[in-house]
């Protein structure tokens, strides 16, 4: 009996053990983040008033925002305290907003805001295979691309008059898009909690090196004038969900 009782106890403990060593040979996340940032845009030309007008008039608009993208997520860990991770965008972030100048409508605007593939590294501060909460710090690198598109430009208030009009001159194209490309840094810190074979993420986001200035992308206004675009994307917070095996 006690050979037998000590047999049942090995076992439970090569059970116990090998239980262990699984855990601790989980080393891929597998899952979705809701990554927000914020994102500012400025629009510059030139445009006339009055068909009469001999000299161009300078206009810059701006409009900022927050946006929200969808992202698969990838992760494999090395040594329990280092991640190597790739997101790829899933659904874009999307703004919607209008530009005027006094008579004239530029645009009303739909922009969307999404990202390519970013991939970087995490360096994790207790060991992430095991289950708990796990503190961690890292860096992205990749590009976003953001879609402007322009209708109803050159539109003009009903309460103008038919001489009015008739001195406005016809600036701006009904229809135009352009799509930027904006190479970023992202520093990101925050928190897994791992629940066995299931987690949850909390991080912040700060984004470096992310303006793109182009003129590009619209072309010319319909009285020839080179019309401008800045992009500039900064950080925000992301929520994630993953599997972890």
């Amino acid at each position: 009996m006690r050979a037998f009782a000590l047999m049942i106890i090995i076992a439970l403990f090569g059970m116990s053990t090998a239980h262990a060593q699984l855990q601790k040979q989980k080393k891929w996340k597998v899952g979705l983040n809701r990554f927000s940032s914020g994102v500012n845009y400025k629009y510059e030309a030139n445009f006339k008033e009055n068909v009469s007008d001999t000299a161009y008039t300078k206009i810059s608009k701006t409009s900022a925002g927050n946006i929200a993208n969808t992202e698969f997520m990838l992760e494999y860990i090395f040594f329990g305290l280092m991640g190597l991770e790739v997101n790829f965008n899933l659904t874009p972030g999307v703004r919607n907003f209008s530009f005027n100048t006094t008579n004239e409508k530029i645009g009303d605007i739909v922009e969307e805001v999404k990202s390519g593939a970013l991939y970087g590294v995490n360096f994790y501060f207790s060991d992430h295979t095991s289950p708990g909460f796990k503190f961690f710090a890292g860096i992205l690198t990749g590009s976003f691309l953001v879609t402007h598109t322009f209708s109803n430009g050159g539109d003009r208030p009903a309460t103008l008059t038919t001489d009015q009009e008739a001195l406005l001159a016809d600036n701006f194209k009904a229809a135009q898009t352009s799509t930027i490309t904006v190479p970023v840094q992202i520093l990101k810190g925050g928190m897994d909690w791992i629940r066995e074979a299931v987690g949850f993420r909390f991080q912040v986001s700060a984004i470096q090196a992310s303006e793109t200035k182009t003129s590009s992308g619209l072309g010319k206004t319909s009285l020839a004038q080179k019309q401008t675009e800045t992009v500039s994307l900064s950080g925000g917070a992301t929520l994630g969900i993953f599997g972890h095996f």
